[in-house]
């Protein structure tokens, strides 16, 4: 370990500690790539596909480092490793467990949205932390194991191209890349949602309890599916899943007030965070249940489409919008008899659905929105890349698994 535990981190302004630090961890990437090739879990051409990806990851987090206003956050996720190797336990206090409310009337939720990220970076032994690119380099490393994971459930060369071509779009390129959150987040949301479709109830229990400590309103929208299978075999007939939808629909009228109260909170709180005080002023709160259900698919679409061009960076995230609303649309109508008869798809696409309405309903900057966005739209495609073409969908290759 090269840094001094004094100094919260190295940037490139300190060039020969920069390189010296991520030039060894970045090595590192690579030889767990080459190693993966050495058990033939990976071929010479992904090899050479996944050590390309390192190589941009480690170019983009020093572009990054031009930019240190572009993720104020970043640098919480480092501090909280470096506390728990250095303390072997959290001495700061952001990283430690926090239970919390919106108000007296939202809901109350566990968070471990710094400390458990720690706990899990902490576990890969990365030959140096000692820059918010030493995280980034981890986080690339939790995709490569999501890739291999993912190749045991997509057979067909086509679908595993299409799958490699996503991990090259801008936003999953860049989250993935760098030291936030987002991408564990995605990489758990990937894993819980074939565990929950297979029905491997533990697995799916401790991926679940996982993504609601690191990332509540992303563990609330997952719950529906976890519920929905596990309790009501909604994934099994169309029956089952109006019963579950109609039960979900009255508990959501039931804590109304929680849910209205909630929901004004976060959106003050991202329009606060992201420094929009004249729309704070003239903010008009969520006051029906019912006109937030109505409006729904109207903002499901916006969701979808969102980040609305008003930048250059907006415009790439823009174009890459209208990309994804592509590939859905091209795997969808490539398997629309298959799923059109499915339940398991539409438990899945509610899901998606609740996700992206529920961030594009308190998020007003595009591109906050776009990172929050990124890890529900590639979870949907991925599910949808993962069932093309197959004489089956997921839970039915799931359930004989012993």
């Amino acid at each position: 370990m090269i840094f001094d535990p004094l100094v919260d981190y190295y940037s490139i302004n300190n060039f020969l500690i920069y390189f010296f630090s991520e030039i060894p961890n970045l090595i590192f990437c690579c030889l767990v790539v080459l190693f993966f090739l050495f058990l033939k879990l990976l071929t010479a051409r992904e090899m050479a596909f996944w050590v390309f990806l390192f190589f941009l990851a480690f170019l983009i987090n020093i572009f990054l480092q031009f930019l240190p206003s572009l993720f104020p956050d970043i640098g919480g996720y480092l501090r909280c490793i470096k506390d728990l190797k250095d303390n072997l336990f959290f001495d700061e206090l952001s990283c430690q467990t926090t239970i919390g409310s919106a108000s007296d009337d939202s809901l109350s939720f566990v968070s471990l949205k710094k400390g458990l990220p720690a706990i899990i970076y902490s576990l890969i032994p990365m030959p140096s932390i000692a820059t918010f690119s030493s995280v980034g380099m981890i986080n690339k490393l939790f995709l490569l194991f999501s890739y291999i994971y993912l190749r045991t459930k997509i057979h067909s060369k086509e679908n595993l191209i299409l799958l490699a071509l996503i991990f090259l779009l801008p936003s999953m390129l860049l989250y993935s890349s760098i030291g936030l959150r987002d991408n564990l987040v995605f990489v758990i949301q990937i894993f819980l949602l074939y565990f929950v479709l297979s029905n491997k109830f533990l697995l799916s229990s401790i991926f679940l309890f996982a993504l609601f400590a690191i990332k509540t309103q992303n563990g609330i929208v997952f719950s529906f599916l976890y519920f929905g299978v596990f309790i009501f075999r909604a994934n099994q007939g169309f029956k089952n899943l109006v019963i579950f939808s109609f039960v979900s629909l009255s508990i959501v009228y039931l804590l109304s007030d929680q849910v209205l109260a909630t929901l004004n909170f976060f959106k003050i709180a991202f329009l606060v965070e992201t420094q929009e005080v004249s729309l704070v002023r003239t903010f008009i709160p969520f006051e029906s249940i019912t006109s937030v259900l109505i409006y729904s698919p109207l903002e499901f679409f916006q969701g979808v489409l969102r980040p609305f061009p008003n930048s250059i960076r907006s415009y790439v995230f823009f174009i890459e919008s209208l990309i994804q609303i592509g590939l859905i649309l091209f795997l969808m109508i490539s398997n629309k008899k298959k799923i059109l008869a499915s339940p398991e798809f539409y438990l899945v696409f509610i899901s998606y659905a609740i996700g992206i309405v529920l961030n594009s309903l308190i998020i007003e900057n595009e591109f906050t929105y776009a990172r929050y966005k990124y890890t529900f739209i590639y979870t949907f495609i991925i599910y949808l890349i993962s069932i093309n073409k197959s004489k089956s969908l997921i839970f039915a290759n799931g359930r004989n698994e012993r």
